[in-house]
């Protein structure tokens, strides 16, 4: 993701790996994903949720939230995601052999950061 595989040794999935990306909790953040190839990507995110916004830069209205997005050949797709949950969370393609060989990153909501009581994952339309 981002040009970089997530190494792993046969084995060793439990071994600790460096935070890559690190989400504010009660703060909105707009994630991109982006299919340079024409194979299929399920995209999925431990521990939290969003709302697809746009598909190939169209608008999309959906009214619920989801952890997983289904990624076409060619295919970007913007997410909004409200970060409640906080720890170290997976995000991955859901294909095996795709996380397998470092289609995997991992997103840090950092424990001890507080949500802002007054802001809510309803909202996602609005941003």
């Amino acid at each position: 993701m981002n040009g970089e595989a997530f190494r792993h040794e046969e084995g060793e999935h439990a071994a600790p790996h460096g935070r890559r990306y690190r989400l504010e909790p009660g703060r909105w953040v707009r994630l991109r994903f982006e299919n340079v190839s024409y194979r299929l990507h399920p995209m999925h995110v431990h521990g939290q949720f969003f709302r697809v916004l746009t598909r190939n830069g169209s608008a999309v209205d959906e009214g619920h939230w989801r952890d997983t997005v289904l990624l076409g050949p060619r295919e970007t797709v913007d997410v909004a995601m409200f970060p409640q949950d906080l720890g170290v969370w997976m995000l991955h393609c859901h294909i095996q052999e795709h996380a397998e060989s470092g289609m995997m990153t991992l997103i840090d909501v950092p424990v001890g950061a507080t949500v802002p009581a007054d802001q809510g994952r309803h909202a996602a339309g609005t941003h």
